[in-house]
């Protein structure tokens, strides 16, 4: 079931007032976010803290070639590239549970239970050009992932969030980006 939490129901509950300056809000200071299944995402002071990758190049691309579930967010406004999110699951655990917070627009825009088979993915396509922070839980290992998809990674290259649960029950996620020079749509 979809769930939406707006940015100023998790600031009434903490307590919290944020000022909007003319510019897109942002979840302001310390939060966590719980969703639906009870999943937290802890959002930092300063969103840009939470890296856009653990930098771990040992994250096969190519595995889970096929994909098993295909979704899309948001409503695609220019020509710019979106950014896709695969979830892999070499590991071959039961259910991977995916939550997505728009930093942007105030809210938890994605928050659902995924069985994903070890040689597919998941691929999550983000659409809409906002600042994205992307948590991967997996109940069965008591582990949890969290990594930031920045706006300007929405221009006219295309980029690629990999998150995977590896055999050593770590989740690993990486970036592939195109280097080509375009200018930010944010």
């Amino acid at each position: 079931m979809y769930h939406m939490i707006t940015r100023r129901q998790v600031l009434a509950a903490v307590g919290v007032s944020s000022t909007l300056a003319g510019c897109p809000a942002v979840f302001r200071g310390e939060h966590v976010v719980t969703l639906s299944d009870e999943t937290t995402i802890e959002i930092p002071a300063s969103p840009e803290d939470v890296p856009v990758s653990n930098g771990d190049r040992s994250l096969p691309s190519d595995i889970g070639e096929n994909i098993h579930t295909e979704v899309t967010l948001g409503d695609r406004v220019t020509g710019d590239s979106p950014h896709d999110v695969r979830i892999l699951n070499p590991l071959g655990v039961p259910e991977i549970y995916v939550g997505i917070v728009d930093l942007a627009a105030d809210s938890v825009v994605y928050d659902e239970r995924h069985p994903i088979p070890e040689d597919k993915k998941l691929q999550i396509t983000l659409l809409e050009h906002s600042d994205y922070l992307v948590a991967v839980s997996v109940p069965e290992i008591e582990r949890q992932h969290t990594v930031r998809v920045p706006c300007d990674y929405f221009d006219c290259n295309d980029s690629t969030t990999y998150i995977g649960i590896d055999e050593d029950g770590q989740i690993s996620s990486s970036i592939f980006r195109e280097a080509v020079a375009c200018p930010s749509p944010c």
